[in-house]
């Protein structure tokens, strides 16, 4: 499915949302989001299925340390040594943030919650 997508759709953000539920899917992830910087000449910042959590005065305080770690993926477990960055992850319910860049250049991030909880 998600190569068939990437091969038809055009639109940018269509293809990013139609990413967020593939990932949301099989990973059973509460919610999945990409965030785009605000300097790229696009018509949208956000997309995905909880982009509420960019609004929150939190998500600037992340943004700050996280823009600070060397890491292009951080993982919100008991290995990770910083402890402001993990708790500021875990305030927002986010397990994985991925860092997106182009030459060298942050652009982004790939942001996804915690596991849900299976239904059995």
């Amino acid at each position: 499915m998600i190569n068939a997508d990437i091969v038809n759709t055009t639109d940018i953000y269509k293809l990013l949302e139609n990413i967020t539920r593939v990932i949301e899917e099989n990973l059973k992830v509460e919610f999945c989001n990409f965030y785009i910087d605000e300097r790229a000449a696009i018509d949208f910042h956000t997309v995905g299925t909880n982009t509420s959590i960019f609004g929150k005065s939190i998500w600037f305080k992340l943004g700050s340390t996280i823009s600070k770690n060397e890491e292009k993926i951080i993982i919100n477990n008991s290995e990770n040594k910083n402890k402001t960055l993990v708790d500021l992850m875990q305030s927002l319910n986010i397990d994985l943030l991925v860092k997106m860049s182009s030459q060298d250049q942050n652009v982004g991030y790939i942001v996804v919650g915690s596991k849900g909880a299976v239904a059995f």
